[in-house]
This record gives structure tokens, sequence and C-alpha cells, in this order.
């Protein structure tokens, strides 16, 4: 139980560092009618940084990239549950003080109760986002890797082509 905590305590201001990277990474890309498809991309590409950190005590660079190469190929999959849990997480709490406003409730007790119920569902979400991450990393393990494609313009006949590992490209 020390050890957990110790591990945890080591590795706080890293995940915080992360988590806040990513979200203003994002926000940023977001701001842009251009960048948004690749705020997209990176949200759920972005999604494991913590984990990857908390587990595999990466530095913050290795944690982005590993987190993306652990959702390529499953980007879909990764979309459909975090989104889930996303729209979960988000709407419980205002959906539920919206419902109580109709009951005729008093306005601190809507507070109140719209605030523990979102407050009792952020550790629900994510355990499920570490157990995505878990699913993610035993997929990866047992299924074949995807090739990556070349995006290097400068060679023509290399571009957008499947690059299989062990080839080079160079």
């Amino acid at each position: 139980y020390r050890g957990s905590w110790r591990g945890v305590g080591r590795r706080f201001w890293r995940v915080v560092g992360g988590q806040i990277m990513a979200t203003v990474g994002v926000t940023a890309l977001a701001l842009t009618v251009i960048g948004l498809p690749w705020a997209i991309w990176k949200y759920f590409g972005w999604q494991f940084v913590q984990q990857q950190i908390l587990f595999e005590d990466k530095p913050l660079r290795a944690a982005f990239r590993d987190s993306s190469e652990l959702v390529r190929g499953h980007w879909w999959r990764t979309v459909r549950v975090a989104g889930f849990f996303w729209l979960v997480g988000t709407a419980a709490g205002p959906v539920l003080g919206f419902v109580l406003i109709f009951l005729n409730f008093e306005l601190v007790w809507i507070n109140l109760i719209g605030s523990l119920v979102f407050a009792l569902i952020i550790p629900y979400v994510t355990l499920g986002h570490t157990l995505l991450y878990f699913d993610l990393q035993e997929r990866a393990a047992t299924e074949p890797v995807k090739p990556k494609r070349s995006w290097r313009v400068w060679r023509p006949r290399q571009f957008g082509r499947v690059v299989r590992p062990g080839t080079a490209t160079a």
C-alpha cells in the first residue's frame, strides 16, 4: 500500500503536467477550424498519457508517443469507449440537475446532488479508461502490428505507401 502511494507521489507532477499539456494541445488545435480534425484525432490518441506515466514510468514525450501508438489500429474502439465515458462523466451531473429543477427542489439541493453525482462518477470513468488501456495493451500484444504509412513528401514513390517493419525507407 505504501509502495503504491510512493510510486504515485513520485509521478504525480508528471501525470498532472501530461494532462495539462494534452488539454492545452487539443484546445489549441481546436481553436482553429483547420485544426479541429487533428484536435479530435489527438484527443483520442492521447487518452492514455496518464496511464503510460503511472504504470510504465515513462517521460512525457514517450508517454504521448506511446499513447498514440497504443491507439493506432484501434482508433474507432477507443472513440466508442472513451467517448461513452466522456459523455457519462460530463453529462450525468448537469442532466440530473436539469431533471431536479422540474421536481421542485431547492437550488442548494439541486447543486449538492448534481455535484455529488459528478464526484461519484469520476472514479468509475477513470477506472473505465484504465481498463480500456489494459484492453488495448492486450490487443496490441496478441494482434499483429498494423504497418505505418510513409509521409515523406520529398520521396514521391514512397509517399502514402505502407512501410513494413524492418524495411528501410531512408
